[in-house]
């Protein structure tokens, strides 16, 4: 078998695998949040960034912790209706 032609089956099968998750994560109405071991986000997906209270910049490589202070910092300085 050509070598050209065994190395392109695998990348064009993770290529067709990664734009089947994409379009499945990015029909969700809801939010995603991929985190490492630490807590660290690596990833959000959503289909509607305005759910995101916080911009996802400043979210990704943030801790889980880290974002929770800035959260709790945001709902205090919320007027109560």
């Amino acid at each position: 078998m050509n070598e050209g032609v065994a190395r392109e089956a695998p990348t064009e099968a993770l290529l067709k695998s990664q734009a089947r998750l994409q379009a499945l994560l990015s029909s969700l109405d809801d939010l995603v949040f991929e985190l490492d071991e630490n807590g660290t986000y690596l990833e959000i997906w959503t289909a509607n960034d305005a759910l995101l209270v916080v911009p996802r910049s400043e979210l990704i490589g943030r801790t889980h912790r880290e974002v929770s202070a800035v959260l709790a910092w945001i709902h205090r300085q919320t007027p109560v209706r």
